[in-house]
């Protein structure tokens, strides 16, 4: 690269440059300014950090798999928890809510991992609204509610999310929400189905499976 463009990027990116940030944060990562530079890489990820949602993500990624610094799930964690609380970053707000409930990198939290997960899924987050489906489907780290379940999977379906779809026609399927529904079962697979889950093979078994008179009804 130009000397010249390389001393204006560094320029723009110590002057709040978010995309200059990102793009030597990348140069440096990919070693195309020479050997890979994985420190000024990070450097420039943590000034990207500010604004760009995925840059304190990225870090995570790296001290979590050991990509050019120890791994350190801790400060993995550290680093998550920074962008989550002073940047109201609802991807960092999932990732912090899942690791203090599973104990990853910090001391096992659920409850305060929990309001992570509400927090990111109250900004629109669909991974957080999903987890927090599943967790009540489940029964696992907080007492089985359905009803609840249901709640966050539909607002996570609202936001494309496909396993969404497809639980809340299982659940429908499975009896979890009262009496077997084929019909709803159908129409959440279909939703899921379209949003790229391959979910076919279940779709001809539940149709297969419904009574005459429902089917019929249900084709009209």
């Amino acid at each position: 690269m130009n000397v010249e463009l390389l001393n204006e990027m560094i320029n723009q990116a110590n002057n709040g440059n978010e995309q200059a940030q990102m793009a030597l944060a990348e140069l440096y990562f990919k070693g195309l300014l020479g050997k890979p530079d994985y420190n000024e890489s990070i450097k420039y990820l943590k000034m990207a950090s500010k604004t760009n949602k995925y840059a304190p993500l990225q870090i995570a990624n790296m001290f979590d798999n050991g990509i050019g610094v120890f791994v350190n799930p801790s400060e993995s964690f550290k680093i998550l928890e920074e962008s989550a609380k002073n940047n109201n970053n609802e991807l960092a707000m999932y990732q912090v809510g899942r690791r203090l409930i599973e104990g990853y990198g910090v001391t096992k939290n659920i409850e305060e991992g929990f309001s992570y997960l509400e927090e990111a899924s109250d900004l629109g987050e669909a991974e957080a609204t999903f987890l927090l489906g599943y967790y009540y489907q489940s029964g696992e780290n907080v007492e089985k509610d359905s009803n609840k379940a249901l709640k966050y999977y539909e607002k996570a379906a609202e936001l494309k999310n496909a396993r969404a779809c497809y639980n809340i026609g299982f659940m429908y399927y499975n009896e979890e929400l009262g009496e077997k529904n084929y019909e709803k079962a159908l129409e959440w697979l279909k939703k899921a189905k379209e949003l790229g889950m391959g979910v076919d093979d279940l779709i001809d078994k539940i149709s297969n499976e419904m009574p005459y008179s429902i089917n019929y009804t249900f084709a009209m």
